[in-house]
């Protein structure tokens, strides 16, 4: 078997940041990006050249570390320091964002990880201690799973872009 790679062209995307820090790219070839040090979300569509800042996420920190389409529902993760790993929810047709609120009780992480949607699921990776992971229903905007365990530095795998067999598979231990 052998892989051939996708070659796309790079047209200039005129953005004022100077870093972005997560991206993700949706089936239409709509990227999607979180910037640093304003936690500001932006798409570019290649199509048209089109930029649309949706603005800045959390005006309390300066970093996203993790960003992820759910269908036309986008997940930021942020955080960079003690009680600044938050979940919010973009989005991308109205540019609505909405602060998702951890379950009750539930520890405030200093980072939200690299996020992933498995289906309507949204793997949300923490960064404290003991490095839980939680999983958040987009379809019924519910905590599913809250601080599973997970040592070493939990990230969801790219290897696969839907369940298998209801089972969803993240990496741990490097």
């Amino acid at each position: 078997r052998s892989i051939e790679p996708v070659v796309r062209t790079c047209r200039d995307c005129e953005v004022d940041k100077p870093v972005f820090r997560v991206f993700d790219v949706a089936e239409d070839g709509t990227l999607y990006m979180g910037s640093y040090p304003d936690a500001a979300v932006y798409s570019y569509d290649p199509a048209t050249g089109e930029v649309r800042d949706y603005g800045s996420v959390f005006t309390e920190g300066e970093y996203l570390w993790g960003l992820t389409l759910c269908g036309d529902q986008l997940f930021v993760g942020s955080g960079n320091g003690p009680g600044l790993g938050r979940l919010f929810q973009v989005d991308t047709v109205s540019g609505t964002i909405t602060h998702v609120p951890f379950p009750d009780g539930a520890l405030t992480p200093n980072v939200i990880g690299e996020l992933q949607a498995v289906g309507d699921i949204i793997i949300v990776p923490l960064f404290e201690d003991a490095n839980p992971i939680r999983f958040y229903d987009s379809s019924t905007q519910q905590w599913v799973l809250s601080d599973l365990q997970a040592p070493g530095f939990p990230q969801p795998t790219d290897a696969f872009d839907e369940d298998i067999d209801g089972i969803v598979y993240f990496r741990s231990e490097g």
